[in-house]
């Protein structure tokens, strides 16, 4: 289950969105195990985030941490 709060509005620019849409998003996985072992790894090492780079580059983000931040 990911929570997801989405600003819209007629508004262009920098500020407070005027309206959002609050849901929660919940669709079946497959085996994560991999993903969240690094996250472990990360944290016991200092870090408080992990970035996922795209697996055919190695340079855009598409992941970031558990949480299923996609850019």
């Amino acid at each position: 289950m990911r929570p997801l709060l989405l600003g819209s509005g007629p508004v262009l620019g920098i500020g407070p969105a005027p309206e959002y849409t609050f849901l929660i998003f919940a669709s079946p996985i497959g085996n994560w195990d991999k993903v969240f072992e690094a996250v472990s790894k990360a944290k016991a090492k200092g870090f408080t985030d992990v970035l996922f780079l795209d697996a055919a580059t190695g340079k855009n983000v598409e992941l970031v941490s558990s949480c299923n931040v996609s850019l």
